[in-house]
């Protein structure tokens, strides 16, 4: 699985062309084209074992422009000072995604097998982007011309390296924790695939409220205190868990409110940091937004490698050692290279 998911997140390496596509092109068209993908990628994935790891690359490819056009639109349409919410408000469909379809996805495979979860989700993506293809963007920038000072490659200096490499290595940290806490649930506690759905339950409503925090906070506190506030609360959690696993397999309230909370501070962390990422260079803003999209996703791909090899080796509790390191190192970055944007 490990070496599927890493495949899957190489595909964000084409973030980049894609993000220079979508500033020359029409958001719209990017959003839905990378529903369709997605969604056809998931139907192959329920084709076998080599359809998962073939059907997981498409769906990569999917999700990667998807992302791109909808940051993007949302940046073109709502001003730097208001962009905290409208980011926080659609990020919450994806907490609720967790919140909702996890626990379905879960019983779904208990009954009818693991294809059966594929099938479904492939059904939904392909579904709504035929039910939505005739619809007109909403607003009025989906189309946008070619940015007058187009850039290749992001400057390098302090605030583009806090901005796009700091959240990449925070996602890296968080995905060490994704990658082994189902595997930790079912040999520590007896969790079947059902009760693992449900307990992740508890991991999207943290989602859903941080998301919905961000959408509330980051433009009343500012983005970068909102990225350092949600980093601090995954990395603090991530110790306790670690300190609490090191004496013995502790209480499952308490082992799940950890979870929760390393979880939920990192959701509020990243929701935060996408206005500043679409706000570096405003002319190439789906650019920019590439970039961020591809540093995040290529983290995630090298982690679920090593994360792979640790879990099976020694376990969870090396797995929140090697996702705090990860976080301390992206804390260090984000502090000293993050500068709030001045708008007029």
């Amino acid at each position: 699985m490990g070496q599927a998911l890493f495949l899957r997140d190489l595909t964000g390496l084409l973030a980049i062309p894609v993000g220079r596509r979508a500033d020359r092109f029409d958001r719209w068209r990017a959003i839905l084209l990378g529903a369709l993908v997605l969604g056809i990628g998931l139907f192959m994935a329920s084709l076998g074992a080599a359809g998962v790891v073939v059907g997981l690359v498409v769906f990569g490819l999917g999700r990667l422009t998807f992302q791109v056009g909808y940051q993007a639109w949302i940046a073109d349409e709502v001003a730097y000072e208001r962009r905290g919410r409208a980011t926080g408000i659609i990020e919450t469909t994806w907490a609720g995604a967790n919140l909702i379809g996890i626990p379905i996805v879960g019983v779904l495979i208990d009954i009818f097998g693991w294809r059966a979860a594929f099938l479904a989700l492939g059904s939904l993506a392909v579904g709504m982007t035929i039910l939505q293809r005739d619809m007109s963007a909403p607003g009025g920038s989906a189309h946008t011309e070619a940015p007058a000072d187009p850039v290749a490659t992001p400057p390098v200096d302090r605030n583009t390296v806090g901005v796009l490499l700091g959240p990449a290595l925070l996602t890296g940290g968080a995905q060490f924790v994704f990658f082994g806490h189902g595997t930790w649930l079912e040999e520590a506690y007896g969790f079947s695939a059902t009760r693992i759905g449900f307990a992740v339950v508890a991991l999207g409503a943290a989602e859903l409220l941080s998301s919905f925090g961000s959408s509330r906070l980051a433009d009343i506190f500012g983005k970068k205190r909102s990225v350092m506030a949600g980093s601090v609360i995954m990395a603090a959690a991530m110790a306790a868990l670690t300190l609490v696993l090191s004496a013995s397999v502790p209480p499952l309230f308490l082992g799940l409110a950890l979870l929760v909370l390393a979880i939920g501070g990192f959701e509020f962390a990243i929701v935060s940091s996408i206005p500043l990422v679409s706000e570096l260079h405003p002319g190439g803003r789906a650019q920019f937004i590439g970039w961020g999209v591809a540093l995040r996703t290529i983290t995630k791909a090298i982690v679920a490698l090593i994360a792979g090899w640790l879990d099976q080796r020694y376990g969870f509790d090396v797995l929140l050692i090697a996702g705090f390191g990860f976080s301390m190192v992206a804390l260090v970055t984000m502090a000293a290279g993050i500068r709030e944007p001045v708008t007029a």
